[in-house]
Formats: C-alpha cells, sequence, structure tokens
C-alpha cells in the first residue's frame, strides 16, 4: 500500500472541518467520540456532554443525560448504582440510550455488564429481574422493560435523593 503524502493530512482535517461545521454544538463531541471508536482510539470522557458538566442554562444536554461515547464501564461509573436492582436499571438504560432497544434479555444485560467490567449474577437473574419489577425499576409482566420511573431514576444518577424520589412519587387515590 501507497505511504500516504503529509499534505494528505492537511486536506483531511480541512474536510473534517466542513464535515463538524455542518452539525449542531452539542453533537460535535458525540461524533469526535464515534470517530476515535470507528478508529480504535481510547475515548476522551472530557469530550462528552456528561463529563463536561450541564450545558448553558443549567441543564443537561440531552433529556436523558445519558449520551456520551458510548462506553459501558463510563457510564457506570458516571451513574454509580448502589445495588443489583439499580445496576440492572443502569444497564438496560446504557442499552436503551445506545441504540439497544427497549426490552432486555438476560443475555443483552449481561453483556453490557461484562462491557462495565461489572459482576452479572446469571444463577439469581430470574429472582433480581422480579425484584427489580416489583421495586417499580422494570414494567411488570413478561418483558424486560424499563419503567418510566426507572428510566428517570437511571437520569437523575448520581444524585441519590432526586432519584430516590423518580421511583416513589405519590400515587393518587381512587374516588
Amino acid at each position: 500500500m501507497a505511504e500516504k503524502k503529509r499534505s494528505d493530512l492537511g486536506d483531511g482535517v480541512a474536510e473534517m472541518w466542513k464535515i463538524m461545521t455542518r452539525l449542531a454544538e452539542e453533537d460535535r463531541p458525540l461524533a469526535l467520540a464515534a470517530l476515535r471508536s470507528m478508529l480504535g482510539a481510547p475515548s476522551e470522557t472530557a469530550d462528552t456532554p456528561d463529563a463536561r458538566g450541564p450545558a448553558k442554562g443549567g441543564a443537561a444536554k440531552s433529556p436523558s443525560g445519558n449520551r456520551g461515547s458510548g462506553d459501558a464501564r463510563e457510564f457506570f461509573i458516571a451513574k454509580n448504582p448502589q445495588s443489583k436492582l439499580e445496576s440492572l436499571a443502569v444497564a438496560a438504560r446504557f442499552r436503551e440510550s445506545h441504540g439497544g432497544g427497549t426490552t432486555h434479555s438476560k443475555e443483552e444485560l449481561q453483556n453490557v455488564f461484562v462491557r462495565a467490567h461489572r459482576n452479572f449474577d446469571t444463577a439469581n437473574f430470574r429472582f433480581d429481574i422480579a425484584n427489580a419489577k416489583t421495586k417499580g425499576f422494570f414494567n411488570k409482566g413478561r418483558d424486560n422493560q424499563l419503567s418510566y420511573a426507572g428510566q428517570n431514576f437511571v437520569d437523575a444518577l448520581p444524585d441519590r435523593e432526586k432519584a430516590v424520589e423518580q421511583l416513589s412519587r405519590p400515587r393518587r387515590k381512587r374516588v
């Protein structure tokens, strides 16, 4: 394979500049993170919206606050789950946020745990997911689908008080 000329580097950077200026400002760090990932370079958390802190106006740049480089380990570290049930919800939210779908099989969640370098209890999965449904992290039923309260819980993490508030909304009394 012929070696690229040094002047091609400048042309490549100029082309990337044109492309990046067409993107919305909040999407540029995501595009850079995706490009780094495609090239096999390590992700730099300083370029992700979560690592930079809140956007102008004090709100997170995405409604879920989960947009980033796509690294499960960084996501778990940022959310800091305190129990197995919370960890299941965090893994499910990671999959939802990164194009993994809205229903989660045991194997899909286990894959997120492995990528995050976390222990996954395969022997007690059915018991743990049932408890997570009872707690309100997942919708009741056959599918393992993160509930609205579960999504809000994970999105509020690592602010534990705000997160717990999302699960314990007062229920309206029937009249």
